[in-house]
C-alpha cells in the first residue's frame, strides 16, 4: 500500500512539473508585448516593462501563484526622489490607480526617499495583462514628468 501512495505522489509531482513549465512558457509568450523577461528563479519573473525607458524604472517582479493568480510588485529595484515637488508629482500620477506607493526615508545628508510599489495580487493572466498595461503607462509618465534621482 505504501508503494501505491509513493507512485501517486511521484506521478502528481511529474504532472505538477509539466504544468509549471507549461505555465511559465505561456506566461512569457502572453506577456512578450509588454516587455522583456530577464533573470528568473523558481518563483520569480523579473520583467522590464517599458521598452522606451533606458534605466531600471521599468523593472518589476511577477510571482506566479499555485492557484493561477499572480503577485506583481516593484520592490527589488526601486527608484528615488529628493524633492517635495517630485513626490507630489508621483502622487498625482498614481492617484486613483490600484497601485500603492511606499516611501522609505534614505538617511543621507539631504532629504531622499526610496520609492517602491507594494505587492498587488491579480486573479489571472488576463487581469495581469491589464494591470501591466496600466503600470507601463504610469511608469512612462513618471519617466517623462518626474526628474528622478
Amino acid at each position: 500500500m505504501q508503494r501505491r501512495v509513493f507512485y501517486v505522489i511521484s506521478l502528481f509531482s511529474n504532472q505538477l512539473i509539466d504544468v509549471t513549465l507549461k505555465r511559465e512558457t505561456e506566461l512569457k509568450e502572453a506577456l512578450k508585448e509588454y516587455g522583456n523577461f530577464s533573470a528568473e528563479d523558481d518563483s520569480l519573473f523579473e520583467m522590464n516593462l517599458n521598452h522606451s525607458i533606458e534605466n531600471e524604472l521599468g523593472m518589476i517582479d511577477i510571482f506566479p501563484e499555485a492557484n493561477g493568480s499572480y503577485i506583481l510588485e516593484k520592490t527589488r529595484v526601486s527608484f528615488y526622489v529628493s524633492e517635495y515637488r517630485k513626490i507630489e508629482k508621483l502622487f498625482s500620477i498614481f492617484y486613483g490607480s490600484v497601485f500603492s506607493l511606499k516611501f522609505n526615508r534614505v538617511f543621507v545628508k539631504w532629504v531622499r526617499y526610496e520609492v517602491t510599489i507594494s505587492s498587488l495580487k491579480v486573479a489571472d493572466l488576463s487581469e495581469l495583462k491589464e494591470t501591466l498595461r496600466t503600470l507601463s503607462i504610469l511608469l512612462e509618465k513618471v519617466d517623462h514628468l518626474v526628474n528622478l534621482d
